[in-house]
């Protein structure tokens, strides 16, 4: 009990000291009110932008808490494998983790909190509307397959221009609070770079300064400066005492098919095979195929390739790379030239082995 005391007062003490560096003398408190499951004692409390990460225990399976406001950043509050997000807006927060499906109420309609709830119904019910046409489609064996696939696919544009439209209104019309940043981080991929960079931009002073919006910025920035058709940007690992470079790979004068991956990303394992092919059919004096480890401890990655029996180079501890690359989903295989210039970028299945064809014939 002193441990877990002393845990929470030096968490909210650090807390404190942030708030009044950034010269804010006195905030309104967000009120936690927890309802747990039976025989649950404790919940965790975390919001990444306040340096908080604590565990409050419960009397009669409530827990109490209260952190500084601010809605434009987020928290999550969990209890074992049941887990829901807040954003501590001024309001009290009554989450409620005794059923399957967490449910966050606050005591004022309108407020940050009931949008975001709002915008969650949304996505589920457009995701379970989307599903079942596609299955209604499929089902329907009276209709040519040439018909049904065309339906599915034209099903499939209608509903991802439904949620780009509703993620830049949130972007748009939520620039002072964590919707906008939310917003923001899940169009990454679904519009342009530059587009989604001036979006950005638009965001309140406040947004912009979260962790969340930074890291995008910085994966946008990063994005935009290794686009199809530049010249590679070089990046160092360190291999124990040993620093490796791309360059030592890269622009030496053969095409080089470079895989990111992780040792527990299942879609970077089942690129493999692909990948694969490609060394099996071209590796030699005109192409060479890099394996480069992201967000993984190296040992694992080592262990992956062994059990894999990879016989291609595969580097390790290749974090650093993959921001340079704005990498932010895995596997990412890049296709560079001989002289170095990128030629594609997120290649997949099929395409991995098309692309290297193409270049090489």
């Amino acid at each position: 009990m002193k441990n877990r005391f002393f845990k929470i007062f030096s968490v909210c003490a650090a807390v404190s000291l942030l708030l009044a560096a950034a010269g804010c003398s006195r905030l309104s408190k967000t009120q936690l009110q927890v309802l747990l499951p039976e025989g649950k004692e404790s919940a965790r409390i975390a919001i990444s932008d306040f340096s908080l990460d604590t565990t409050v225990a419960a009397v009669n399976h409530t827990v109490s808490f209260s952190v500084p406001s601010n809605p434009a950043v987020a928290g999550t509050v969990s209890v074992g494998t049941l887990s829901t997000q807040f954003v501590p807006d001024g309001t009290s927060l009554t989450i409620d983790l005794r059923e399957r499906r967490p449910k966050l109420t606050s005591d004022k309609p309108g407020s940050v909190n009931d949008r975001m709830q709002v915008n969650k119904d949304f996505e589920m019910r457009s995701a379970s509307d989307f599903s079942k046409k596609v299955q209604s489609l499929r089902a329907d064996e009276s209709m040519p397959a040439e018909k049904r696939d065309s339906l599915i696919a034209a099903e499939s544009v209608a509903f991802q221009k439904l949620v780009v439209d509703e993620y830049l209104r949130r972007a748009k019309e939520e620039k002072d609070n964590y919707i906008g940043a939310d917003a923001v981080v899940k169009l990454r991929g679904r519009i342009p770079n530059q587009q989604l960079d001036s979006l950005i931009s638009t965001l309140a002073p406040a947004v912009l300064e979260t962790g969340l919006v930074q890291e995008v910025k910085n994966n946008v920035n990063a994005l935009m400066n290794t686009e199809e058709g530049m010249h590679f940007k070089d990046f160092t690992i360190q291999d124990g005492d040993k620093e490796i470079h791309l360059s030592d790979y890269v622009g030496k004068g053969k095409f080089v098919l470079v895989d990111f991956w992780s040792s527990w990303s299942r879609p970077s394992l089942a690129m493999m095979s692909y990948v694969r092919q490609v060394y099996d059919r071209f590796e030699g004096d005109h192409l060479m195929v890099l394996g480069i480890g992201a967000w993984d401890l190296p040992e694992n990655t080592k262990a992956m390739a062994g059990k894999l029996d990879l016989p291609w180079t595969c580097l390790h501890d290749g974090t650093p790379g993959a921001r340079t690359y704005g990498i932010y989903e895995l596997p990412n295989i890049i296709l560079f030239s001989p002289d170095g210039e990128i030629l594609r970028r997120d290649l997949r299945g099929e395409d991995i082995v098309k692309a290297v064809e193409r270049y090489l014939q």
